[in-house]
């Protein structure tokens, strides 16, 4: 093991190879996957721990990009939303770093498509009602404005319900199932509930948490394969103290020990995808890219979703 953080990445990696490593797995920063790549070649198969998000024209020979990059869901979630005939999404986030990057892409993917962006709404780590939020875009506050207005103009006590866009198709809700169990009853509150909602991993921890994510229930989302009951030869445990994303990497890990093994078989032209533990594992121009399983959420509980 060697550590990055107090040494050029270019020496570190020399003295590793110097040293008679016939294959590095690592860094997991991205800036320091960057600086790989700026190198004028690699002297041993090298497996990155993350991804840049971008495409690469000519990679170093001996250079696999693999990470939990959200780029894989966000192509996912679109493909299915565009076999399912959906056309006009309405999209929320957080207003993180990856949050815009997958906002980004996900937007320029289903608009190369032929899908429609209605809106994007970025949400701060900070934010508490979700309802106020999300007025606008559903324009529900036009609805109000509107009964307001006739109040005005008929000068009496009117009752009214208030109504919702009704060019909507598909909701994608981005974050994680602390934000997720705000957004999906707010969203119910100001009737889009019968709305499609879709998600990414990034809702799901693994554990089963029936009476929290009740809140969740209808929502349908791409699911690691490691996070579905039966779908793994051998359970991973990690420690379900840790956060979400600290937990699935672990799950990066174990794929990380899969990919070492088995990374020569995989980048041939007819290769069989790797079934990892956070989900189908190809190599595509020296990045591993991922294809999970979908899940649902059904009365709190997550099971897999039909195909």
């Amino acid at each position: 093991v060697y550590d990055t953080s107090s040494q050029p990445l270019a020496e570190v990696y020399n003295s590793a190879v110097n040293s008679g490593a016939e294959l590095v797995i690592g860094p997991m920063r991205q800036s320091q996957v960057e600086e790989l790549l700026s190198l004028p070649q690699l002297e041993v198969p090298t497996i990155t721990l993350n991804r840049v998000d971008k495409n690469i024209e000519n990679p170093p020979a001996n250079l696999f990009q693999f990470g939990l990059s959200a780029l894989d869901e966000m192509e996912q979630i679109a493909d299915r939303a565009w076999l399912e005939g959906q056309s006009n999404v309405l999209l929320i986030a957080p207003d993180s770093g990856w949050g815009k990057r997958a906002t980004e892409y996900f937007e320029d993917y289903w608009t190369a498509l032929g899908g429609t962006m209605i809106d994007t709404v970025s949400y701060p780590s900070s934010v508490k009602d979700f309802t106020k939020l999300l007025k606008a875009p559903l324009e529900i506050d036009l609805s109000e404005k509107r009964a307001l207005e006739m109040r005005r103009f008929i000068n009496s006590s009117l009752s009214y319900t208030a109504r919702r866009r009704d060019d909507i198709d598909l909701v994608v809700v981005l974050g994680y199932s602390e934000k997720a169990r705000q957004i999906k009853p707010s969203l119910d509150f100001l009737y889009a509930g019968d709305l499609p909602v879709y998600s990414s991993s990034h809702i799901y921890n693994g554990t089963q948490q029936i009476e929290l994510n009740r809140d969740l229930s209808g929502i349908e989302f791409s699911a690691m394969n490691w996070t579905l009951e039966g779908h793994m030869p051998r359970s991973l445990e990690p420690d379900q103290r840790l956060p979400t994303a600290y937990i699935q990497l672990f799950a990066l890990g174990y794929d990380a020990f899969l990919l070492h093994a088995n990374l020569g078989d995989l980048d041939k032209p007819d290769a069989i995808p790797l079934f990892g533990s956070t989900g189908l594992l190809t190599v595509s121009n020296g990045v591993i890219k991922r294809q999970e399983k979908w899940a649902v959420f059904e009365k709190g509980r997550a099971i897999p979703a039909r195909p």
